[in-house]
């Protein structure tokens, strides 16, 4: 992306954000939208912030977005000269004080102006909702805690059926009922909140990882891991999304299973 990159563009999903599905899983299937049904390359967005308050890295820093058509009032092209949020909300639903405070961060890291996408819109758009709309309009202030949407408490029930979908889509079988209870112990009594939780159990699979790994060096070399597959190995998940922890993880197993079959 060039260097004069020098704003951000704010988004939203359009159609409300279902609560029963991991950040992940929507993530995933907006990205086969746009790969699959507009020909993108990937992705439209660089960034993706939840309602919990957790940033994904999606096209990220350097990479030019595809989500804003159009010129900005400098000529320039929206997606050449800022970079995209998405905010996974859609109508009828409000950026937490999470999502704000953590939105607010990432603009920080590169100081921008902030604009509503309806505001770099020719063609006419609701995007990004009333609330960001408002809120970058007004320099994307420091949000106060009665911005937070009140919440409903969560039943077991709601937590289970989240935490299991974690399993599935991460760990790639449900859970036990020991292991789905302690989880529910952890949202309801301590406080754990659902993108913790989806974390910790990512870095459950990252352990697994490393084993299967070491497991292979001993399996083709009758010894453990190298320090440099390791090393790759500790990269996994740190700052990344579980998707794009899932592909680097893939990646690095694939190089590890080659170079040790050389």
């Amino acid at each position: 992306m060039p260097t004069d990159v020098n704003g951000w563009v704010l988004h939203w999903n359009g159609p409300p954000i279902a609560t029963n599905k991991s950040t992940q899983s929507i993530l995933r299937g907006i990205q086969a939208y746009h790969m699959d049904n507009k020909g993108w390359s990937d992705i439209a967005y660089n960034f993706a912030v939840n309602q919990q308050g957790n940033v994904y890295e999606l096209r990220g820093w350097d990479v030019k977005g595809a989500a804003t058509s159009g010129r900005a009032p400098d000529g320039k092209r929206w997606n050449a000269s800022s970079r995209a949020i998405l905010f996974l909300i859609g109508e009828g639903q409000r950026p937490t004080f999470a999502a704000l405070t953590e939105a607010r961060k990432l603009i920080g890291m590169k100081p921008g102006k902030a604009t509503p996408h309806q505001d770099a819109s020719s063609t006419g758009t609701a995007c990004p909702g009333p609330d960001l709309t408002e809120w970058a309009r007004n320099f994307h202030p420091e949000p106060q805690q009665q911005d937070q949407p009140k919440e409903v408490p969560m039943t077991n029930a709601e937590a289970e059926t989240k935490i299991a979908m974690f399993y599935k889509s991460i760990l790639g079988h449900a859970p036990d009922s020991t292991g789905l209870q302690f989880w529910v112990d952890e949202v309801q009594d301590k406080g754990r909140t659902l993108g913790q939780v989806e974390r910790a159990i990512t870095n459950q699979a990252l352990g697994k990882l490393r084993r299967d790994v070491e497991a292979l060096q001993m399996l083709f070399k009758g010894h453990t891991a190298d320090i440099d597959g390791l090393r790759a190995l500790n990269k996994v998940g740190d700052g990344m999304t579980p998707d794009s922890a899932e592909v680097y993880a893939d990646a690095v197993i694939d190089q590890i299973i080659e170079r040790l079959e050389s």
